[in-house]
């Protein structure tokens, strides 16, 4: 388990052992609270990005960042970038088409 799933877990789990009314006031207070916000968005995005649950612009969005500024965050955290064969044969055809 990566640093970042280790973290993603424990953050659930305290939340979900939460009554409904503190977990209603923590999203209110979190809302408030603007780098916070950006900052567990953006960690939710790259666990969810390293499991292969989002695409890259998908967690890009989900952390409110480009997506070359998203990619920066993961070569930060060492998370690599999903790009097979099926994605190079994907850009080859897109490049053909563009020319």
């Amino acid at each position: 388990m990566t640093q970042s799933q280790a973290t993603a877990e424990v953050f659930y789990t305290a939340f979900r052992a939460l009554k409904k009314s503190e977990r209603e006031a923590f999203i209110e207070r979190l809302l408030a609270d603007k780098k916070l916000a950006e900052e567990i968005f953006l960690t939710v995005a790259l666990v969810l990005f390293e499991e292969k649950k989002l695409a890259l612009a998908q967690a890009s969005r989900l952390a409110g960042l480009h997506q070359y500024e998203f990619q920066k965050e993961l070569a930060a955290r060492n998370i690599p970038v999903h790009y097979g064969a099926e994605d190079f044969e994907r850009d080859l055809q897109t490049i053909g088409l563009i020319k």
